[in-house]
Parts: C-alpha cells; structure tokens; sequence
C-alpha cells in the first residue's frame, strides 16, 4: 500500500476545451472515447461521428430495410449503450459501443386494437438504469430495464401518441409531447408513490415536436411547430407558472430543440423553408442572431459535453452540420447520404455543485465519480466525460511505465476490457460569481472484473493536470493516490486535481494484492508545508498546519476531534482523554530531532500541539482541517518533526514533516 502525501487541496482553473480520442474505422474493434451517433432511416444504420476530426469513423447496421427506419437515440452514461428507436419494426435497437454488436428489444403489444408499435424517442435515466421510450403507434411510454433488456412496464394512461421525449438530468422526471398542443410529464423517481404514472399534462404551443430540459433541470423547454414558438416552462412540480412563448418569426417552423451543457444557450432546429437554427438565450428567453449555412428541413440536434461544437442532422443535404459554439457558425459538413435524423453525444453527465462539503456523485453504469468542493459557492455548471479506452492499448504514462488501467467490471464484456478516463469540465456561468476557481477534492469507484475481484497491486490515481482525455505516451502525469479498499464492492480510488485534468485508476500487473482495507484517511498535507522536505521556518512564527481526512469509502469526514493523547492497543488507536473524545479523532504531535534530519530526540517536546498560542483544530468544511502551530523562539537552530496519528481500525502509519528552525 503507497500513500503519496500530496494536496487535495488544488484549485480548479478556468474552462478549456476538451478533446476527443480516436477511433478505428473497422467495425469489429472497441470505439474508444467519447462520440456522436446519428441515426440513418434511409439504409437503418448508425452513423459514429469522432468529434476530433469530425469524420465518420463506423456504421453500424441495425434492422437493413425496416423503412421509416431508425429514429431517436440516446446513450447511456459512460458511453457503454446505445438505444435507438427502431419505428419500422417495433423494437429498440441496443449498440455495444466497446463491440459493435447489436442487440433487438421487441416492445410488447397492448390491447389498443389494430395500432402497430411505432417507437420514436429514447430518454435514458441519469444513473444509467432505465430506458424511456416514446411509442407514437400504441400511444405509450415504455420502460426498459438496462440491466436485463427487458421491458418492465408500459405507460398508457394519460398518453396519446407521444413523440419526443427527455430526462430531467436530476432523474426525477421525464417530458413528452403529445397531442396538438400537450406536453406530458411522468414520475421517474423509485422512491415516488407516483414513480412510472403521468402525473401532469400541460398546454404548451400547437404543434409540439421537440423538447429539451436545462442542465440544472429548472426549466422546460418545447418546440411548437405550428406556431412557430418555444414554450420555456419552469420545471415547478405541480405548478409550472409562468409558462413563457418565445416567438421565432414566420416561416421558422421549429421542430427540435437542445440545450447547450451550461444552460445559457438553447439551439432550435428548423424543419421548414428558414434554414436556419435560431438560437435562444435562456437567461432572457430571447432569440439571438440564428446559425445559418445549414439546409432545411433540419431534424435533431445536440451538444458536445464542453459545449463547443453542436450537431444537427440535415437530410436534405445529406450530411451531418457541426457548428462552433463561440460564433454560432458552421464549421464543416460531414457527409451521411442516408437521411440523418436523430443526433446523441456519449459519455458525459452535467450537474449543479452544491455548497462547500456537500458531495455531487456522477453515476456511469454503476460506476461513480464524486466531487467535493471546498470554497465555492454553489449553483457551479460541472460536466464529467467518461472516455471508454481498452486496457490492451492503454499507453506507457512516462514515470508509470509499468501500469496498467484497472478495468472496470460493469464495463468489460465479450472479452474486451474496458477502463474508464474521466474528463472534468468547470461551465462558465454568468450566476456565479467566480464559477471556476474553487478547492475541490474528487474520487471515484469502480467494480472490478473477475480476474481482479480479489484485489489489485500497486493501486495508482494519475492525473494529467491541464490536458484532454485519452492520455498518450507523452500525457505528463501524476500520481494522486491516496486510499484503496478493495473489501467493498465498489472499491474508491481517491485524490485531486485543478481542472480541466484527465484522471484514470491504474495498477500494477504482478505487484502483491491489496486485499485488505486502506492503512489511511488521513489526505496529505496542505500548503504551504511541503512533504518530503526540510520546511523552513522563523522561530516564534505561527505556521498552519492544513489535512484532509477520509472515511475508507473516500468520503470526507466532516466532524473531526483534536484527541490530546492516544495509546496504539491491539485493537486499533485508543483516546485516552477524559471524558473520551468521539471518533473520528486526530493526534498532531511535535518532536525534537537532530538537524537536518534524524531519529527523534526528546519525544516529549510540546506533545499535543495543543498549548496556549495554537489554534486549535479547525474545520474548513469538506473534510478540509487546520491547526495553526505557535512556534517558540526558543527553537531557533533547532529542528523538528511533526507527527499526525488518528484513530483507526488499521495499523498506524504516521505522517511526517520535518521542520528546521531559523
């Protein structure tokens, strides 16, 4: 077990764009990053788009001629799954993105006389467990359990003929426009007493075709397409007040609708004569200068996870428009002569960070990525990007030659091992004051595939600091590792980062098993000290002292005692203040040694660090501690160690820092 003494607490810089990894264009080999899929009716395929160079890099044969063919589409997160409506022949096509294979779910049936099942929207729940599907032909919502593939049950009442439909990011609901002028809304929450019923319908503008939901999930936003409006509608349940129309002129004729990763900015494709996509500002809800150069009809459309490109299918062209984000122009044309309609990015989730302390989890598969901000404000735009790379092709790190990715159970199938980097992406926001520049501490969790269920060797947390993912050969990391515990089933490797950085869990092939819990919570020093080495310090100053401080699952502990003295027993640390202080507690001890460096001397030199002039422990939030140590003139020339212990369940491993007086 390694513990590296590094800060956690490192600030997170500004926005920078992150890239995307290549592909093989052979279909039979894993697709590696994050990417954009388009369904094709003409031919029932799918085209894989690399945003990275913008070329379409496989097609992917679903239902060959199921004419109208293939129509919305959505991924799970972490990019593992992709669900597409299959209109022609009643079922839902599931592509395994690490394979290219391709599975068929056959909706079910319903007692509504001669009605043909006609699926025509995915939504996917945010924890990647359920699959919403809109079904125009039998008037129904059904529900797919990913899992196992199946359907678990079919939404009928309250629902005539739905079209699209999406997922409110915090997963508590789904909306469906239907009728003439109707949008539905279903209960998608497991612990609702009204989970899987609709529960709401609401009158929006004629003619509904699209609908989009912000990242924060407060707002509703539908296309009408006979009035040649948008309803933006606050996502107040049962309320809903005050809806807003939003004119986009004659002749505009809006059919889908999506919104940009940190919510500003909402695009609305043209399905009429306009060719144009109007761009609407959602702190305003008014239409800006449109994005022209595209042909009409247009029909879905959708956002990169760092919100520079978007995409739109435009089958009267045949191709694919990507337009950039920064002028609302489009930059090139990718050509797709099979009638694009539907548009999905994979990979990536976009939540609002709480206050300081209050844990944000990113669930892909059953995998989980956890940031915890220390000061910010709250109300901070955060997308998380999983990029899906094989274990096989993973790349020489420089200092890290021997590792290797550790393979995430949930995602390896068919024999493909599949690990997972994680990009992180801070959205400017004009809502908060300084969005991007806050402390924050991350870890994350993983199942482990069969042949490594018993544990790894030589965990490692790196992180590329600055760069996108995949990591290259050349790729300058770093290790952040801090704690692994391989006795639970979603094992946390834990650490942090200033963002945007490139994080992936590694190990080392050979190295003894780790099978027993971590030996530490205790997260490293704080600047300005510094591990490692001979910090330098004038006599009589007060120098803080700054921790963090985990439980064993990488969560951070937010009640914290200062014990005053301690006895390691054979059963763990003991307290011996009276009365006992509550564990979780922490022991930060002085020690008189040699200079520069040696075995202690004079072991009882200011033992508790909790005489007159010190501050005593102080709690930053998060998990984040100080104490700011009084140092005596007295010392000058002298030297010292400082020496945290804490109570635990494991055996104990001191943390040092050396300390020479001037």
């Amino acid at each position: 077990m390694k513990i590296l003494s590094l800060s956690l607490r490192l600030i997170a810089a500004l926005l920078v764009l992150c890239g995307m990894a290549g592909l093989s264009s052979q279909m039979t080999q894993a697709q590696t990053g994050s990417f954009v899929y388009v369904s094709n009716p003409n031919n029932g395929s799918v085209s894989v788009v690399d945003p990275s160079s913008n070329t379409i890099v496989n097609t992917i044969s679903l239902c060959g001629d199921c004419g109208p063919g293939p129509a919305g589409l959505a991924v799970t997160p972490g990019g593992k799954f992709v669900y597409v409506a299959d209109q022609g022949n009643g079922t839902v096509s599931v592509i395994n993105t690490s394979t290219s294979a391709v599975t068929s779910i056959t909706l079910p049936t319903l007692p509504c006389g001669s009605c043909i099942s006609t699926p025509v929207g995915v939504a996917i729940t945010p924890d990647g467990t359920r699959a919403y599907v809109s079904d125009t032909g039998q008037s129904a919502i059904h529900v797919i359990d990913i899992a196992t593939n199946t359907v678990t049950t079919s939404i009928t009442a309250d629902v005539s003929g739905p079209t699209a439909i999406a997922m409110t990011p915090d997963g508590s609901a789904a909306y469906y426009t239907f009728g003439t002028n109707s949008l539905g809304r279903i209960d998608t929450n497991p612990a609702s007493v009204n989970y899987n019923t609709h529960t709401t319908t609401l009158t929006v503008g004629n003619g509904p075709t699209g609908v989009a939901i912000t990242p924060d999930s407060t707002f509703i936003y539908v296309t009408n397409q006979t009035d040649n409006t948008v309803s933006a509608i606050p996502n107040v349940f049962p309320t809903f007040s005050p809806i807003t129309t939003i004119p986009l002129g004659a002749g505009t004729s809006p059919y889908a609708i999506a919104v940009s990763p940190d919510g500003s900015t909402a695009y609305v494709a043209d399905d009429g004569g306009g060719a144009q996509i109007s761009v609407i500002n959602t702190a305003t809800n008014t239409v800006g200068t449109p994005v022209n150069g595209v042909c009409a009809p247009l029909n879905q459309i959708a956002f990169t996870s760092d919100g520079t490109q978007a995409y739109v299918a435009d089958p009267e062209c045949g191709s694919i428009d990507v337009i950039g984000t920064s002028n609302n122009m489009v930059t090139t044309s990718i050509t797709d002569g099979n009638g694009p309609f539907g548009v999905a990015v994979a990979g990536s989730q976009t939540k609002t960070l709480g206050g300081p302390g209050t844990t944000t989890t990113f669930t892909f598969n059953t995998d989980t990525y956890k940031i915890t901000p220390i000061t910010n404000q709250g109300g901070e735009v955060i997308t998380v990007e999983a990029f899906l790379i094989n274990a096989s092709n993973f790349p020489a790190i420089p200092g890290f030659t021997n590792e290797k990715c550790i393979p995430y159970g949930d995602y390896s199938s068919g024999g493909v091992d599949t690990c997972v980097e994680f990009q992180v992406h801070c959205q400017i926001s004009a809502l908060v004051a300084t969005p991007c520049n806050f402390i924050y501490l991350v870890a994350t969790g993983y199942d482990l595939p069969a042949d490594l269920s018993g544990g790894i060797g030589g965990p490692d947390f790196l992180v590329a600091h600055g760069v996108d993912c995949a990591l290259t050969n050349t790729s300058v990391a770093q290790s952040i590792f801090l704690s692994y515990d391989a006795t639970v089933k979603d094992p946390t490797t834990r650490g942090g980062s200033r963002g945007p950085s490139c994080f992936v869990a590694t190990y080392t092939p050979g190295a003894p098993v780790i099978s027993g819990g971590s030996t530490s919570r205790f997260g490293g020093w704080g600047s300005p000290v510094l591990d490692g080495a001979l910090n330098q310090v004038k006599a009589g100053s007060t120098r803080p002292l700054s921790f963090q401080f985990f439980d064993v699952l990488g969560n951070p502990v937010a009640n914290l005692s200062l014990c005053n003295s301690f006895v390691a027993s054979g059963g763990g640390n003991v307290c011996l203040d009276s009365p006992a202080v509550p564990k979780p507690w922490v022991n930060l001890s002085s020690y008189g040694i040699a200079c520069p460096n040696s075995a202690y001397i004079n072991p009882s030199t200011d033992a508790t660090l909790d005489f007159p002039g010190n501050s005593g422990l102080l709690s930053q939030g998060g998990g984040s501690y100080q104490l700011n140590w009084k140092t005596l003139k007295g010392w000058k020339g002298a030297c010292a160690n400082v020496v945290v212990t804490f109570d635990s369940t494991f055996t104990v491993v001191p943390a040092t820092l050396g300390f020479q007086f001037n």
